[in-house]
């Protein structure tokens, strides 16, 4: 709502087209990836308004449906600390996806991309976002990097491999590609100078990791 919104009161004329839109001619469904954040978008120095009070009637009039995604502690934080709209929603508890799930929700993901992802590419990409990521539970610990991932390969020809999500993950977590491929043998000195340049005046431990 605030892309391209420079004056007060743009964003709350955006809500209202999208409101709008939504409601005609047929009803849709507003999907909000962090719904707790719907508490403080809009909000300035100058207001306290925010999205979620703006939208809040047309919730309650049946204009509008959103549902959303949060964690339970985000959403208390945030939108769940405002009772006139917390009343507004009913959470809905989903456990964590098990392997066999979590590999079908990729594959539903990465043929809507229309980039040839193999399912290899897919299962190292399950483990490997079990081992860097955190923060959230299957199965959006694992679509979260494939979006990260299409997005960084958007222009690719051809597959998408393993060394495109090595790329991504090395992007986000500052680990050189190599030290995280499999295939690659480190080189001792890489690895050493590497750390060297990151642990300051811990040479024991350094030598330790490497």
């Amino acid at each position: 709502f605030l892309v391209g919104t420079v004056y007060l009161g743009e964003w709350e004329t955006k809500l209202r087209n999208l409101v709008n839109a939504a409601r005609h001619p047929r009803k849709a469904i507003l999907y909000v990836p962090n719904l707790e954040d719907l508490a403080s978008i809009g909000v300035t120095s100058k207001s306290d308004s925010n999205v979620a009070t703006a939208v809040a009637p047309h919730i309650e009039r049946g204009d509008v449906t959103i549902i959303g995604e949060s964690t339970s502690e985000s959403f208390r934080k945030g939108l769940g600390a405002i009772r006139p709209l917390r009343r507004l929603f009913h959470a809905v508890q989903l456990p964590a996806t098990e392997n066999d799930e979590t590999r079908e929700v990729l594959r539903a993901v990465a043929d809507e991309s229309g980039l040839d992802i193999p399912d290899l590419v897919l299962d190292r990409l399950l483990e490997l976002a079990d081992f860097y990521s955190s923060g959230t539970v299957q199965p959006g610990r694992s679509v979260g990097l494939l979006g990260r991932v299409l997005g960084a390969a958007a222009t690719v020809q051809g597959p998408v491999t393993e060394r495109h999500v090595l790329a991504t993950i090395s992007t986000s977590t500052g680990i050189p590609v190599d030290f995280l491929d499999d295939a690659v043998p480190l080189d001792r000195a890489k690895v050493r100078a590497h750390f060297d340049a990151r642990v300051m005046g811990q040479t024991e431990a350094v030598e330790a990791v490497v």
